[in-house]
């Protein structure tokens, strides 16, 4: 089997479990072997079909410890994921990230789902507004438009 096809089976059992609500079948080992690319492809494929539930992501955190993930691609799909769903679990982490490194790639995507979050708009704001002088001027100005600052 092609790695990626692990991947996006992985997935499609996660989604099926959603739609049970039966996630005993899900642990640490599931992904352990997985490549950095093979993580962001599963969570990528995930993104496909949100809004997830917020249980299925509660499950997802117990399985795979991904909030505090140390690999930035990883995180950011997670926290990604999260935010697209609403996921207001993952609100101090994504403040975290944003404030640990300066990424355009990162961070002006984050700040974007966080902004679309219904109870994220004023912590996207505030939190800019607290760390845009961490930014490169280029990154700051447009995150600045995205957040109608």
């Amino acid at each position: 089997m092609r790695p990626q096809q692990v991947t996006i089976d992985l997935a499609q059992k996660w989604l099926d479990a959603q739609e049970s609500n039966n996630f005993d079948q899900f642990g640490s080992s599931d992904i352990s072997s997985f490549s950095t690319m093979q993580k962001v492809i599963f969570l990528t494929k995930l993104s496909e079909k949100v809004p997830l539930q917020h249980r299925t992501l509660d499950e997802m955190e117990q399985a795979y410890k991904l909030t505090n993930y140390r690999n930035s691609e990883v995180r950011f799909s997670w926290l990604s994921l999260a935010l697209k769903s609403h996921y207001e679990k993952v609100f101090d982490a994504t403040v975290h990230m944003l404030g640990s490194q300066g990424r355009m790639k990162f961070t002006r995507p984050l700040y974007r789902l966080l902004f679309a979050c219904p109870n994220g708009r004023d912590l996207a704001r505030q939190t800019f507004l607290r760390l845009r002088n961490f930014y490169h001027p280029i990154c700051a100005r447009l995150v600045e438009g995205d957040l109608g600052l």
